[in-house]
């Protein structure tokens, strides 16, 4: 089974430096992206570890970008993939679990971390929010063309894969800057938000530190960020 991993991005190229080395560590057999738009040097950085790389404006229709990345994976000859963002990490051998549970199974939906504010301190509400994120390609799996944020799709069953977790960082940035971002989110759905300011972070923990390095330089395989 040839399996890539698929992601999207546009001025992305400070996650990928960080997170391209972790996801390459695994066995893979290669990269597959669309470039929305790029002023940075995040194609160059793509191109770097051997991606492929397609480019579409994006237009804030999520679900038409996340089709043309499966597209792309399809037509670059992969039979399966496993699509991560690039704020989003999972450890090398996490990824070698999701290629020997797709053998069995054509499609995986994966528990997720989301971590707040810190690297260290998680959202407990939203665990384990599971993500439809691994399946069998040529196999009529599309994202739905009515719903335009956080897509489910659809096409195969999923299974519940809680052996191997995604560590998504999104939330470590300023609650300010996300909270103008949900607005635009809410927009594209169809929903007037004005966002007021001083925006609040949800609940949070500390994350185990025998599941994740406690010094913040450690950049590698077991530490997902930095």
């Amino acid at each position: 089974m040839k399996l890539c991993i698929g992601f999207l991005f546009q001025n992305e190229a400070d996650w990928l430096k960080l997170h391209l080395p972790v996801w390459c560590a695994a066995d893979i057999d290669g990269l597959v992206a669309v470039d929305g738009g790029s002023s940075d040097d995040s194609a160059d950085v793509a191109r770097s570890f051997g991606a492929t790389i397609t480019e579409r404006p994006f237009d804030w229709n999520f679900a038409a970008q996340g089709n043309a990345l499966i597209e792309a994976c399809e037509r670059a000859g992969y039979d399966a993939m496993l699509r991560l963002d690039p704020d989003e990490v999972m450890f090398p051998e996490s990824i070698n679990l999701i290629r020997c549970a797709l053998v069995d199974w054509p499609k995986l939906s994966l528990p997720r971390f989301n971590f707040v504010r810190d690297r260290y301190h998680y959202a407990p509400d939203w665990y384990p929010d599971h993500q439809q994120r691994a399946w069998w390609l040529k196999r009529g799996v599309r994202y739905p063309a009515h719903l335009r944020v956080h897509e489910v799709p659809e096409g195969i069953p999923a299974l519940r894969f809680n052996n191997a977790h995604i560590y998504h960082y999104g939330w470590i940035k300023d609650a300010d800057v996300l909270g103008q971002k949900s607005v635009k989110y809410a927009q594209v759905q169809g929903r007037d938000v004005i966002y007021q300011g001083g925006g609040e972070y949800p609940s949070y923990k500390p994350f185990p530190f025998d599941i994740q390095p406690q010094d913040p330089a450690e950049i590698g395989a077991r530490a997902p960020v930095g």
